[in-house]
């Protein structure tokens, strides 16, 4: 397993359960089988841009929120968060061109 799958498979669940969602719950919500989000979480499959953007969509997170590894923002420092707004916005700006 890759770290980055890592990062996201430890985000994809932190925002989850933060949300009391089950696995089964965000599958009916993104529109993927119950076995298939399993697999997510558990390091079988990586998602495609648009099962990312459903899950984004479905937990009503940004995208780069899924592949960073400390979720609570609230904890660092302020050059660190300027940091992650940049790469936030890099990021929105490339998933936006990659799916125009």
């Amino acid at each position: 397993m890759y770290y980055l799958q890592k990062i996201f498979i430890d985000n994809i669940r932190f925002y989850r359960t933060q949300k009391n969602l089950t696995q089964m719950d965000v599958a009916e919500i993104i529109n993927v089988s119950t076995n298939y989000y399993n697999g997510l979480e558990n390091g079988k499959y990586f998602p495609s841009i648009k099962v990312l953007d459903s899950i984004c969509t479905g937990l009503n997170i940004l995208p780069f929120q899924l592949f960073i590894e400390n979720p609570f923002i609230e904890d660092i420092n302020d050059s660190t968060k300027e940091h992650i707004i940049m790469l936030r916005e890099e990021l929105l700006s490339i998933i936006t061109k990659y799916l125009q």
